[in-house]
């Protein structure tokens, strides 16, 4: 396993699909993190440490929120239809609320700090949008509504109180922002400030259903018969990706684990 460190526009570099020679990629070899800075590994563990309910995983997941603010903002169908595959990963106690999916207009921001606290997974499927010039623009796409306006930008995020062993955004460029001198300023500094040990985001624009597909293997490993740790079930579900679309770099190396392995 490998930690990435990087700097500058590195930030920007699918590290998984670097090619060892002609007919391999490095993510056959090395299983991937990334940090942000030497520092803020300091942060994402005492955020590990804060994980309630670390014995007993639980899910809250907001999937295709709608109506969006933005009328060019596309549904969500394919995943919305489809996420129930993610959620047989997850305890099913009629006594509990180890699930909880927030979807349509139920995916605002008042019922996400409800739920939040107890949350040691949280997954955002949704649209999103990062920008490098003014990364407190940047925002996940919600439902909006008379009193929201749709929009979960960084200073929303940060002033969340998470306890997640893991923040999952599958959505478009979740990774990119303002590069600084110790991280990326934008959505995934928002989540590690609110308290997530790790992050699992995205470097580019992604078909949902590749995006979906690459989810599914991910806690296939992460959370199947035989769990390993996030960081080789990402390495796992991306060589079968990569199985599976040797041609295409852009359908399996998107997603980057940030933070805890």
């Amino acid at each position: 396993m490998i930690t990435v460190i990087p700097h500058g526009a590195l930030f920007q570099v699918p590290f998984a699909a670097l090619q060892k020679d002609a007919k391999s990629y490095f993510i056959e070899e090395h299983a991937l993190c990334y940090a942000p800075s030497i520092h803020i590994l300091k942060y994402t563990r005492r955020n590990l440490s804060r994980v309630c309910y670390a014995e007993q995983a639980a899910l809250l997941a907001i999937v295709n929120p709608h109506p969006f603010v933005q009328s060019d903002l596309p549904p969500l169908t394919f995943i919305e239809e489809n996420f129930e595959n993610i959620t047989e990963f997850y305890p099913h106690q009629d006594d509990t609320q180890e699930i909880i999916v927030l979807s349509g207009m139920d995916a605002q921001k008042h019922l996400i700090r409800q739920h939040v606290e107890h949350a040691t997974v949280l997954l955002f499927a949704t649209h999103g949008k990062a920008f490098n010039k003014q990364p407190q623009n940047s925002y996940l796409a919600l439902a909006a509504t008379v009193a929201e306006d749709g929009y979960l930008r960084p200073p929303d995020i940060a002033d969340l109180n998470l306890h997640a062993e893991l923040v999952i955004l599958l959505a478009c460029e979740t990774a990119n922002g303002e590069i600084t001198g110790d991280g990326v300023n934008g959505l995934s500094r928002a989540f590690l400030v609110a308290g997530a040990a790790s992050l699992l985001l995205s470097l580019w624009k992604v078909p949902e259903t590749m995006s979906m597909e690459q989810i599914w293997q991910f806690h296939l490993h992460w959370r199947g018969r035989s769990p390993v740790s996030k960081v080789r079930a990402l390495r796992k579900a991306q060589c079968q990706c990569l199985a599976n679309n040797q041609d295409e770099v852009r359908a399996w190396a998107m997603f980057t684990l940030n933070g805890e392995l």
